[in-house]
């Protein structure tokens, strides 16, 4: 494990040199920037053909969980915040859930404190599924790029993992789609850290390892091994 994430060409995501070092110093040629800005595009454009009723239309998730737990927490999770109460206990769901304790609720993750305290709660949650898928497919492709992989050979891979059936049948599960989202990322800050050994990234990496725990149920862990 030590040598896998030495800095040097021991370390297999480490950056070849060429157009790499080019894009690392921030020096990027034009068909590389629009390959970059096409990848962008599709980060943020392909949650709408996966659920594009519910992102456009607001057409909530009905079926099992998301209509019988999810929705109504996250309802009464807005409520409390416009309130000015962080939503500790809720006594509709199971004869009373201590909802902050559960995890499920994300009630102290800090994009949900924004979101829900400023927007409807229904469009919070869509503007939540939009921010997670992509994250997801954007998080992929960076780890794909220090692979050594072009942008036309990493988004194929970012569609397959954000996109997959695993994905498709968890929709109704928020914080799964939460959590996945985070762990591409989480990985292509920590070979930075450890490569470069730079206390920014390092701070980077803190700062999204925080919001990942913060933003996933803590048994969703466990699905990720």
């Amino acid at each position: 494990m030590g040598r896998l994430f030495a800095a040097g060409d021991s370390n297999p995501f480490a950056r070849r040199k060429g157009s790499g070092t080019r894009e690392i110093v921030g020096i990027m040629s034009a068909p590389t920037q629009r390959k970059i800005l096409i990848a962008a595009v599709l980060a943020v454009g392909l949650p709408l053909l996966f659920m594009g009723p519910t992102l456009l239309l607001g057409r909530p998730l009905i079926r099992d969980d998301a209509s019988l737990y999810v929705y109504p927490q996250f309802h009464a999770y807005a409520e409390c915040l416009k309130s000015g109460h962080l939503y500790l206990w809720d006594p509709m769901q199971y004869g009373g859930l201590p909802a902050l304790a559960t995890g499920q609720s994300m009630g102290l993750y800090p994009p949900h404190l924004l979101l829900f305290r400023l927007l409807p709660w229904q469009t919070a949650i869509a503007a939540g599924y939009w921010l997670h898928l992509a994250l997801a497919f954007a998080g992929f492709v960076l780890v794909a790029r220090r692979l050594g992989l072009s942008v036309p050979a990493a988004a194929p891979g970012g569609l397959l993992y954000t996109y997959s059936g695993y994905q498709a049948g968890h929709l109704v599960h928020y914080s799964f789609v939460a959590s996945l989202a985070y762990f591409p990322l989480l990985l292509w800050l920590v070979d930075r850290a450890l490569v470069h050994s730079r206390w920014r990234d390092w701070g980077l990496l803190a700062l999204a390892a925080a919001a990942a725990l913060l933003g996933a149920c803590p048994s969703n862990g466990s699905r990720l091994r």
